[in-house]
């Protein structure tokens, strides 16, 4: 349970830094509108996700952190808005741990007690 909570709220967290990003950095009138495409984008899987009941939300909701933790990788190699790139870097591997963290509780809650 805590790994979804973690998943959440990391995922929650990046779009959030994602809106203030685009919204400080937005020097033309299309940047914020082209944020927000890029923002939108990487949730689509996880969107079609929930609009059609699919199992293994969370799977498809990864998608965006790992555009998100590219994206940061890059912007942390060129230099550009260190702070906001390592955030999203951070973000992203907080999301994988909570990923990581809720599938060994879902295996060991399948697996029999010996005994």
């Amino acid at each position: 349970m805590i790994g979804t909570r973690i998943c959440a709220a990391a995922l929650l967290a990046l779009v959030a830094l994602k809106l203030v990003w685009s919204a400080l950095h937005g020097k033309t009138d299309g940047a914020l509108a082209l944020g927000i495409v890029g923002i939108v984008v990487p949730l689509l899987p996880a969107l079609a996700a929930a609009a059609f009941r699919l199992r293994g939300f969370w799977v498809y909701a990864g998608f965006a952190p790992m555009w998100f933790f590219c994206h940061g990788v890059m912007e942390l190699m060129a230099g550009n808005h260190v702070l906001l790139a390592s955030i999203e870097v951070t973000l992203s591997l907080l999301f994988f741990g909570g990923y990581w963290l809720r599938t060994r509780s879902i295996k060991q809650a399948k697996t029999p007690a010996s005994g």
